[in-house]
């Protein structure tokens, strides 16, 4: 449906990148496997987990940023 909405609407790019986003977002805000796949319509596991994946990277890496200005 997006890209039929997109191709309507005169956008000639994929829409990869709206796709990644959304899927770094619900990473972010704690949604599992099975939700993931619901959205994205995945199977298997890689696709959600390599996200999901990122986002705690991302999150403990916050953390210890705060722990190391704690001790500055």
């Amino acid at each position: 449906m997006f890209a039929e909405a997109a191709r309507l609407a005169g956008v000639k790019k994929s829409c990869h990148g709206m796709r990644k986003i959304a899927a770094t977002r619900c990473a972010e805000n704690g949604a599992t496997v099975p939700q993931m796949n619901a959205i994205f319509g995945w199977t298997g596991s890689h696709m959600a987990l390599h996200y999901i994946e990122a986002a705690n990277r991302k999150k403990m890496a916050a953390d210890a940023m705060s722990k190391l200005e704690r001790g500055a």
